[in-house]
């Protein structure tokens, strides 16, 4: 793990709920993205699928102006995938990008997936919504202030 460090407010913190567990975990998405780009991180070519884009609007707390947003850009970052534990990958940042690039008809994009070894050292830890429900989170908005790493 990193030694605590404050996190800037821009950073955008991904909360992950694991069905197993019910465990809260935040994760740094803007400094695991900046690492990948910083360390020259390789890029797969991941299938944009409509069950996951399906699941994604329905479950996944897509917020109508970020998406709006999205839909009209050409420019898009990778997908950011996390490698979990159980084997299978979790798309940490890029959610509003999956959907939009889905919806104009898209059928492919970049991603970094992310090693477990390397997302462990950009938990976050003493956010705000370490203690809520899945539903209690997909009620927020983005914005909510990232405090410290580590």
């Amino acid at each position: 793990m990193l030694d605590t460090i404050t996190l800037p407010v821009s950073d955008q913190v991904f909360t992950h709920v694991s069905e197993a567990t019910g465990i809260n975990t935040q994760l740094a998405g803007t400094s695991i993205r900046e690492h990948c780009d910083r360390t020259l991180a390789k890029l797969f070519l991941v299938a944009l699928e409509p069950h996951a884009a399906k699941m994604t609007v329905m479950y996944r707390g897509i917020e109508l102006p970020r998406l709006e947003r999205a839909t009209r850009t050409e420019h898009y970052k990778p997908l950011l995938y996390l490698d979990m534990p159980e084997g299978t990958q979790l798309l940490a940042d890029g959610s509003h990008t999956y959907v939009a690039r889905y919806i104009k008809g898209h059928r492919y994009a970049l991603a970094y997936i992310v090693p477990e070894r390397i997302w462990r050292d950009f938990v976050v830890t003493d956010f705000p919504t370490f203690d809520m429900t899945a539903e209690e989170l997909l009620a927020t908005t983005s914005g909510l202030p990232a405090r410290k790493i580590g």
